[in-house]
């Protein structure tokens, strides 16, 4: 893989992380003991919803589509013998993570929950009173660090990847097609869904096909990005007007996803192709992708709730909170990486899975 190519997967993932990030700042929901109260509908509401369901939704359909890519590249047969080695980096670099991710949720919340000023801000039950096999259920399927969905599904997408390279190798397009049907009538299966099948496939598609993702060109290029906040205008829009159509809906908010990625990728090719990335002062910060998706939950929600009690509870609080949250989450993240990669490097390889 060339140096521009590998830059600007590394470049487009910190951003996308970024996007993560705020797609679960929203807070447009007040949880109490005995109820939830909704934010009502106002400039706040179209704000938060326009970026975290709109502009952020393309993130883990992209994240996805770069995983197949990475994972099938320089897959030439699709023999086991290749497989293989794939099988071993990813259960370092993916499943291992996964666990200690997942352990380190539910050690956080108990202590938490074992302290008397932080225990009333839990309303969701205590870890203290699960039984054993809903504590394994947690570890293994539903870690307390929801975010990690992603990697539990990309796991099991790489179990089959013998079988996606056959199908795609043989049959090509028309793999993609039915998997877009899939989609479409969100056929999901039990250990991932029909859009992760789908954007995973999409990517290694591009590997297998031996498809040079330089030469991934689209004409009146500036016109996709006005088109893909059009389309997110028009689906907050429709969403703040109570549009009872949710089929219509839906079908924009999918384009709008479409329109992005192809966005983001022309965006950096107008950013960057004549520049050095890895001169720019935020490109040090790129090697902390993983660990920013990995921890900023639940302390994105810790920091909420806190900036919650402390400020209280209104349409502008809500919104201040939504930009504030986040950005002392991605800060308290990249601090908290810098540190431990220095000083305690071995444990920090780790739990990054060597990144």
């Amino acid at each position: 893989m060339d140096t521009y190519l590998r830059n600007k997967l590394q470049t487009i993932s910190f951003v996308l992380v970024v996007l993560v990030v705020f797609c679960h700042a929203t807070n447009l929901t007040y949880n109490f003991d005995s109820e939830t109260v909704l934010i009502k509908k106002g400039v706040n509401w179209f704000l938060q919803t326009a970026i975290s369901d709109g502009v952020g939704k393309i993130a883990s359909p992209l994240f996805f589509s770069i995983s197949g890519f990475l994972f099938f590249y320089s897959i030439q047969d699709g023999s086991m013998k290749e497989f293989f080695p794939k099988y071993i980096k990813r259960f370092n670099t993916l499943v291992l993570p996964y666990f200690l991710w997942s352990l380190y949720g539910i050690l956080l919340y108990f202590a938490l929950q074992s302290n008397s000023f932080s225990k009333p801000f839990f309303t969701n039950g205590l870890i203290s009173d699960l039984t054993l096999i809903q504590i394994i259920d947690i570890v293994l399927l539903n870690p307390i660090p929801y975010h990690f969905w992603y990697v539990r599904d990309l796991v099991m997408l790489i179990i089959i990847s013998p079988i996606l390279f056959w199908l795609i190798n043989r049959f090509g397009l028309y793999v993609l097609l039915v998997f877009l049907i899939f989609w479409i009538y969100a056929l999901n299966f039990q250990i991932f869904t029909s859009r992760a099948l789908l954007y995973f496939s999409l990517g290694a598609y591009f590997s297998i096909k031996n498809i040079n993702m330089n030469n991934l060109k689209f004409r009146n290029s500036y016109f996709i990005p006005v088109m893909w906040l059009a389309l997110i205008l028009l689906k907050t829009t429709l969403g703040f007007m109570d549009f009872e159509n949710e089929f219509l809906i839906e079908l924009v908010k999918q384009a709008s996803i479409v329109a992005g990625i192809i966005s983001v990728w022309c965006l950096y090719d107008y950013i960057f192709i004549n520049r050095d990335v890895t001169k720019t002062r935020l490109y040090p910060l790129f090697q902390y992708s993983f660990f920013l998706f990995a921890f900023h939950e639940p302390l994105l929600s810790i920091v909420k709730k806190l900036l919650n009690f402390l400020l209280g509870q209104s349409e502008i609080i809500s919104f201040i909170i939504y930009v504030t949250a986040p950005l002392v989450t991605i800060f308290l993240s990249l601090l908290v990486a810098s540190y431990m990669k220095i000083f305690v490097s071995r444990f920090y390889r780790l739990m990054t899975g060597g990144r």
